[in-house]
């Protein structure tokens, strides 16, 4: 075998390696699919309409809620009182970061 013969085989193998990986990670569709069951979105049956509880549930309840919303509200009420970017984008920064914390003092999934 020469070089060039040997090096070619190398690269068939490891085309080979990643095809075989490829055959263990989800599809999109899988993946999208576990994260609807495990948000609780997949307790809905087909046609029927998700009841408030369930959505609510699904965005991880009021404190999912608190924490996706109450970022980008502080960054609008101090844009708007301050008309300045930096502190406008210093204190959800911070307020994102004690949600941060509050979580990992709880010790509760991010999801």
């Amino acid at each position: 075998m020469t070089g060039d013969d040997s090096r070619d085989l190398k690269r068939r193998q490891d085309s080979r390696d990643s095809m075989d990986q490829s055959d263990e990670t989800p599809s999109f569709r899988e993946s999208l699919s576990a994260a609807a069951r495990k948000a609780g979105i997949a307790k809905v049956q087909p046609g029927e309409a998700p009841s408030a509880s369930a959505l609510l549930a699904a965005i991880g309840g009021v404190r999912g809620l608190v924490e996706s919303i109450l970022p980008g509200l502080v960054f609008l009420i101090t844009y708007t009182i301050t008309a300045q970017l930096l502190p406008s984008v210093l204190i959800p920064i911070g307020v994102a970061a004690i949600f941060v914390v509050a979580r990992l003092v709880a010790r509760t999934p991010a999801t």
